[in-house]
C-alpha cells in the first residue's frame, strides 16, 4: 500500500507538472500583461525612475518582484510570464498542502494527492476557459491576495497553537505586502479574520487563554493596515486608489446587478465548463454543511449505566480545528462576496477570481473530510485517484492536440495588437513615416512593445486626455513622443473593439488628410501630414501637467477649446466649441474648463480667445471665472459678459481669494441661446 501511495504521489506531481506547462501555450499578450515587462525593463534596464510610475488601484508589487526574478533568467517575454505562472503554481501548492496539514494533521497521502490533482484541474481551467484568471500568465494583479491569505490562514493557526513574536512579525510583514499589492486582501483575509477574531471573543469571553489569543490576532490584524498606510505613503508617488470611482448607491446597485446577471450567466447552459464547476463548488459546500451538521449533533450511548457522547465523525473530541475552520469559512465567503459587490468592484465574469480564496478553502476541507470518512476504503480511494488521472491526462493531451501547429510562435500575441502593428509598418513603405501616435491603452503597450521604438504610442482616453494605468509619467513630462524628441505625433489608431471612439475625437482633432483601413478590417488609422494633430497632442499634455500643478507659466500657454467639455454645443477641432441660435438651448458652453490649482495669492493672468455672430452689441453669453468644485469653496474671482462685437479676446489677471494652500479654479462660459459663440481657447500664465 505505501509503494502505491508513493505512485499516486508521483502520478500527481506529474500531473501538476504537466498542467502547468499549459499556461505557456495559453499566455495572452493583451494590455495589461505588457506591465510587468514594461516597467522592469525601464526601471532595471533602462532610465526610467519609480515615481514616475502611475499604478492602479492593484499596484502588484509582489507580482512585479516575482517578474524582476524571471527577467534575471530569461529573456523572451513569454518565458519571463511563463516562469513566474511556474513560480506562482509552486507557492500555491505548498501554501495548499500545508494549510490541509494545520486543518488536520493526519491527513492522509492520498489526500495530499487530491488536493494535487485539484490544483492540476485549475490549471486546467485556467489554461483553456476564458475568463477564469488565478496566474500571471493572464496578468491577473490580484494573486498576491489569493497567496498570502493561504499562508496567512497557514500563520494564524499555527500562532493560535503557540503564539510568538517571531510569527506575529511574519503575519504582519506578508501582510503588509499582500495590502499594499492588492486592496482586495482587506475583504479576503484582513476583515474575516477580524470579524472572526471578534466573534470567538464572544463566546470565549470566560476563557483568558482563548480570549488573549484572539485580542493577539486582532492586533496583528489592525498593525497590517497601520503598517500598510505607513509603507503605501512611502513607495508610492502617484496614488494608486487615485483612478477608483467614489462608491456611490448608484455604483452599488450597478455592481450587484452584474453580480446576480453574471451568476445566472455562469448557471445557465451557455457556459457549460462554469456550470459544472460552480454546480461542482456547491455540491462541495453542500457536502461540508453536511458534515458539520453531524459534527455538531453528538449522539448518545449507553454502556454499563454510562452515558458516553460521541461524535457521528471519526475526529477526537480535542479536535476543533475542522468546524473552527469550516465556520470561518462560511464568514469568509460572506464577507468576501458581499465586500466584492457591495464596494462596487464586480464588473465582469473576471471578477469571480476575487472569490478564489473561500473556493480554494472549500475544495481543501472537502478533501479532508472525504480523506478522514474514507481513510480504509482503499478500492474506493484508488478507483477515484485513476479517475481524475485519467480525465485530466485526456483533457491535457485534448487541449495541447487542438492548438495549432506553430503553437511555439505566434498564438500567444494578440491578434489585433500584431496585425494593427503590421499595418502601421506598411504606411511606412508608402512615403508615410510613423512617427508617434495615439490609441487605446489596450492596443497602445502592445504596439509599443513591438514596434521595437521605431515609434510611440501615447494612451488617451476619448476625450484626448493621456490615460495612465500601469503606466510611466515620462510619456507626458517628454511633449514629443516618448524616446524620440525629434518627432511628431502624426497619427491615431482606432480599433472595433475596446478602441477609441472615432466619433468623440473627431469632435475634439483636426481632419486627417488620410484615412486608412487595415486589412484585417479592425483597425482604422488617421494620417496627419502636418504639425496640427502634435499641437493638440502637446496641449493636452501641459493640460494634464497643468491640473496636478506640475506646469511651468511663466509664458503663456494655450489649449484649444475643443479639449474641455460643456452642457450645450459642440467641439469643432481647431474651431474651438460652438453654440449657434435655435440648434443649442442656453447653457454652459465650457463647463468643466479646469485649469489646475493657483498658488495662495500669486497673480495670473487668464485669456479666453472666441468670435461671435448675430446682432451688433447684444448680450450673447458671459465668462465666470473662480473656484467652483472644491466643498466650501466656491468663490468667484471674475466676471464678464460677451457682448457681440469686433472683440474676440478677453484678458482677465485673477488671484485665489484664499492666502494658504492650493486652490483649484476653473474657467465657465455661458451661452445665452442667441447668435453664434465660438471659443477657439483658453490661456494662462503666470504674472
Amino acid at each position: 500500500m505505501i509503494k502505491l501511495n508513493n505512485i499516486k504521489f508521483t502520478l500527481s506531481i506529474i500531473s501538476l507538472v504537466m498542467t502547468s506547462c499549459l499556461m505557456y501555450f495559453s499566455t495572452n499578450l493583451h494590455g495589461d500583461a505588457f506591465f510587468p515587462e514594461l516597467i522592469v525593463n525601464d526601471l532595471f534596464y533602462g532610465q526610467g525612475k519609480w515615481q514616475d510610475w502611475v499604478f492602479p488601484p492593484a499596484p502588484a508589487y509582489f507580482d512585479i518582484f516575482l517578474y524582476l526574478i524571471s527577467s534575471i533568467i530569461f529573456q523572451d517575454m513569454i518565458w519571463r510570464m511563463f516562469f513566474t505562472s511556474i513560480i506562482e503554481i509552486c507557492m500555491v501548492a505548498t501554501c495548499t498542502i500545508w494549510l490541509a496539514k494545520q486543518i488536520y494533521s493526519d491527513v492522509s497521502k492520498h489526500g495530499i494527492c487530491l488536493i494535487l490533482l485539484a490544483l492540476a484541474l485549475v490549471n486546467i481551467m485556467s489554461a483553456h476557459v476564458i475568463g477564469f484568471v488565478l496566474y500571471s500568465y493572464k496578468a491577473n494583479f490580484h494573486f498576491s491576495s489569493f497567496l498570502f491569505s493561504l499562508l496567512g490562514l497557514n500563520m494564524i493557526i499555527k500562532f493560535c497553537s503557540k503564539p510568538n513574536f517571531l510569527m506575529a512579525l511574519g503575519i504582519i510583514f506578508i501582510g503588509v505586502i499582500a495590502e499594499i499589492s492588492s486592496q482586495l486582501f482587506i475583504v479576503q483575509f484582513i476583515l474575516p479574520v477580524s470579524v472572526f477574531a471578534c466573534f470567538g471573543i464572544c463566546i470565549f469571553r470566560m476563557n483568558w487563554k482563548y480570549t488573549i489569543k484572539l485580542l493577539y490576532v486582532l492586533t496583528i490584524m489592525g498593525s497590517i493596515h497601520v503598517f500598510y498606510n505607513i509603507v503605501f505613503k512611502i513607495i508610492t508617488y502617484n496614488d494608486a486608489l487615485s483612478s477608483r470611482q467614489f462608491l456611490t448607491i448608484k455604483s452599488i446597485k450597478k455592481s450587484i446587478k452584474i453580480f446576480l446577471a453574471t451568476t445566472r450567466e455562469i448557471f445557465s447552459f451557455n457556459e457549460p465548463v462554469f456550470l459544472i464547476a460552480g454546480l461542482f463548488i456547491l455540491f462541495l459546500f453542500s457536502y461540508i454543511l453536511y458534515k458539520l451538521y453531524f459534527i455538531l449533533n453528538p449522539t448518545q450511548t449507553i454502556t454499563e449505566n454510562k452515558v458516553i457522547m460521541s461524535v457521528n465523525f471519526p475526529l477526537k473530541l480535542n479536535e476543533f480545528k475542522i468546524p473552527t475552520i469550516i465556520f470561518f469559512m462560511i464568514m469568509l465567503s460572506i464577507i468576501n462576496i458581499s465586500g466584492v459587490v457591495i464596494s462596487g468592484g464586480f464588473h465582469n465574469a473576471i471578477c469571480y477570481t476575487y472569490f478564489s480564496f473561500p473556493i480554494a478553502l472549500i475544495i481543501i476541507i472537502s478533501i479532508i473530510l472525504l480523506d478522514k470518512t474514507y481513510l480504509n476504503y482503499y478500492k474506493i480511494q484508488n478507483i477515484c485517484f485513476f479517475f481524475i488521472y485519467a480525465i485530466i491526462t485526456i483533457l491535457t493531451v485534448n487541449i495541447v492536440i487542438s492548438k495549432p501547429k506553430d503553437i511555439f510562435k505566434q498564438h500567444h500575441f494578440n491578434t489585433t495588437i500584431k496585425s494593427t502593428n503590421n499595418c502601421i509598418d506598411d504606411l511606412s513603405n508608402n512615403e508615410f513615416v510613423p512617427q508617434g501616435g495615439l490609441s487605446s491603452y489596450h492596443l497602445s503597450k502592445g504596439i509599443n512593445y513591438f514596434s521595437n521604438e521605431k515609434y510611440s504610442i501615447l494612451a488617451i482616453a476619448d476625450d484626448l486626455s493621456p490615460l495612465f494605468w500601469f503606466s510611466s509619467l515620462r510619456e507626458v513630462y517628454e511633449l514629443a513622443p516618448l524616446n524620440h524628441p525629434d518627432y511628431l505625433y502624426n497619427f491615431i489608431i482606432f480599433r472595433r473593439i475596446n478602441g477609441l471612439s472615432e466619433s468623440k475625437l473627431s469632435k475634439i482633432l483636426p481632419k486627417p488628410f488620410k484615412i486608412v483601413n487595415c486589412s484585417n478590417k479592425r483597425a482604422k488609422i488617421w494620417l496627419y501630414n502636418d504639425k496640427k494633430l502634435d499641437s493638440f497632442v502637446k496641449a493636452s499634455k501641459k493640460l494634464f501637467l497643468l491640473r496636478r500643478n506640475e506646469l511651468i507659466l511663466n509664458n503663456l500657454v494655450e489649449f484649444p477649446a475643443s479639449l474641455f467639455l460643456g452642457e450645450v454645443g459642440q467641439s469643432y477641432g481647431e474651431s474651438g466649441r460652438i453654440a449657434v441660435q435655435n440648434k443649442d438651448k442656453p447653457g454652459f458652453l465650457i463647463n468643466n474648463g479646469i485649469l489646475g490649482y493657483i498658488e495662495g495669492q500669486t497673480p495670473y493672468n487668464i485669456t479666453i480667445k472666441y468670435t461671435t455672430r448675430g446682432n451688433i452689441g447684444t448680450k450673447i453669453g458671459k465668462i465666470l471665472i473662480g473656484q467652483f468644485s472644491q466643498p466650501g469653496i466656491n468663490t468667484l474671482l471674475y466676471e464678464q459678459d460677451i457682448i457681440i462685437n469686433d472683440q474676440h479676446q478677453i484678458s482677465a489677471n485673477i488671484k485665489s481669494s484664499h492666502a494658504l494652500g492650493h486652490c483649484r479654479f476653473e474657467v465657465k462660459v455661458w451661452f445665452d441661446g442667441s447668435g453664434e459663440l465660438s471659443v477657439k481657447s483658453i490661456g494662462i500664465k503666470k504674472i
